[in-house]
């Protein structure tokens, strides 16, 4: 079995649109937004990539602010030839 270290790990947070928090229900949509923010500045801070995702912007709206800004890229990932994109 293989450690986890951080060259070996990742944070991938999918779709976290503003769009999407009102479909959670156990908690606020601030907690939520926080919690994830959050998450994302630690593995940050630890030196773990965070990856972002977002699909349908012009329907669910943009990712959570403060989220993008965690990654030390961004672009487009093509899915089909497994690349990011400027």
């Amino acid at each position: 079995m293989t450690k986890i270290t951080r060259k070996n790990t990742a944070v991938v947070l999918i779709d976290h649109q503003v769009g999407l928090l009102t479909g959670v229900r156990d908690m606020t949509t601030q907690d939520l937004e926080h919690n994830v923010v959050h998450l994302a500045k630690a593995a940050k801070v630890l030196g773990i990539p965070v990856v972002v995702t977002n699909a349908a912007t012009d329907f669910w709206g943009p990712t959570i602010p403060g989220v993008g800004r965690c990654g030390r890229r961004s672009g487009h990932f093509d899915a089909d030839n497994h690349q990011l994109l400027g």
